[in-house]
């Protein structure tokens, strides 16, 4: 009996624990894609984050959803053009979905800062073929975590050659081009103090009761 309990309390503790957490959510999404086009530079989006992040996740538009056609750089910038994150999302044969992913260092992004997400997108490729911006999706969406400001383009073709001059073109608006995406978690995804109480006060009830049986010679 004793150890039905104490497998039953163990399994409501650990649910508890775990309460706050949650998956990797991608930070745009549309239904239907728009207007594919080729580019020579970077794309991206400018947001606000309006809570504080953890990306744990950096992305390109995958056209076809069937593997991108050569590897992109992408990062994340922050408002004074500085680099803070940044992968190199690879060619793949068949990831699924709409955006390819390469997982990073969780990098903390804080509420109400400005934030700008760019990837190196590149001409056609006569030996690999060329991977494809979208523009003007429909069903956009924008995850509540940020507010989004709108696309950047720019002529320069790296990240690095951006730096701290990172000076894009903006398109205001819902429907930019993609590009890069990215993934994140609450940056604080932990059990609610409330939820961890609650555990412990189970945990200690259950310490107590079998301190009673063991006195009363119930067997364990």
């Amino acid at each position: 009996m004793n150890r039905r309990l104490a497998q039953a309390l163990t399994a409501v503790f650990l649910s508890l624990a775990g309460a706050g957490a949650q998956a990797s959510i991608a930070v745009i999404s549309f239904v239907t894609p728009g207007t594919s086009g080729i580019w020579e530079g970077t794309l991206g989006f400018r947001f606000i984050a309006q809570r504080d992040l953890s990306v744990t996740s950096l992305g390109l538009y995958d056209e076809g959803q069937n593997g991108l056609a050569v590897e992109h750089a992408v990062g994340i910038f922050n408002n004074a053009g500085v680099l803070i994150a940044n992968a190199t999302v690879p060619a793949v044969s068949a990831p699924g979905g709409l955006f390819v992913y390469q997982t990073i260092t969780p990098i903390n992004l804080i509420s109400g800062q400005t934030y700008t997400i760019a990837a190196e997108m590149k001409g056609s490729d006569p030996y690999k073929g060329s991977d494809k911006y979208n523009y003007a999706p429909s069903g956009f969406l924008a995850d509540g975590a940020i507010n989004f400001i709108g696309s950047v383009e720019s002529p320069l073709t790296t990240l690095a050659a951006l730096g701290s001059a990172f000076t894009p073109f903006l398109t205001t608006g819902q429907k930019g081009y993609f590009g890069p995406n990215f993934r994140y978690e609450s940056a604080t995804a932990v059990p609610e103090p409330g939820v961890l109480m609650l555990a412990g006060l189970g945990l200690a009830g259950f310490a107590v009761c079998r301190r009673s049986w063991r006195t009363r010679g119930v067997p364990g």
